[in-house]
């Protein structure tokens, strides 16, 4: 079942999306980052945001490039999880401290690689829950839940050590 988030979290949603941490795979980790451009939803007194939580979440695939030039490089992606859980409009994030451009030749591959990735995820989609006396009403089959679309942000970072290939994942927005 989807977990929740409580009511004081709700008011500070941005903080908690800074926070999250977890370990996907062998070499792969994800913690959230978020964009400066990131906003914020205000619920009412009695509703409940409860966040989308992801089901299945492949990470991208280290492109075959050149790796006698391979650089450590940072590539940042949006989107949009769906009221169904899908994934759409991937777009990647410059603007964010930590992000590099991946504009050039060079960069492209490894964007291109977050997008095919990121196509593939899948969430039980984020939703609001209302209530008329406790937050408890939220839990079980009797639920008024609402599914929302939200935007999620992610940070991969692509390096090279010790001649091993390594794709970190960050999570935001």
């Amino acid at each position: 079942m989807i977990s929740s988030l409580t009511r004081t979290a709700l008011h500070a949603l941005t903080c908690t999306m800074v926070c999250g941490c977890a370990t996907h795979t062998t070499a792969v980790d994800a913690m959230m980052i978020l964009p400066q451009s990131a906003t914020t939803l205000e619920v009412g007194k009695n509703q409940l945001f409860i966040m989308a939580e992801a089901i299945d979440t492949p990470s991208p695939a280290f492109p075959q490039v050149d790796l006698s030039t391979m650089e450590n490089l940072t590539v940042c992606a949006r989107f949009i999880v769906t009221e169904d859980g899908s994934v759409k409009d991937v777009e990647r994030i410059e603007e964010s401290p930590g992000c590099n451009r991946v504009s050039d030749d060079n960069g492209e591959p490894f964007m291109l690689e977050v997008q095919n990735a990121l196509q593939k995820w899948t969430y039980f989609s984020a939703a609001i829950c209302e209530f008329d006396i406790s937050e408890d009403e939220c839990q079980g089959q009797q639920a008024k839940i609402r599914p929302l679309a939200i935007r999620l942000a992610y940070r991969f970072d692509f390096s090279m050590k010790n001649g091993r290939r390594r794709v970190s994942v960050s999570r935001g927005e």
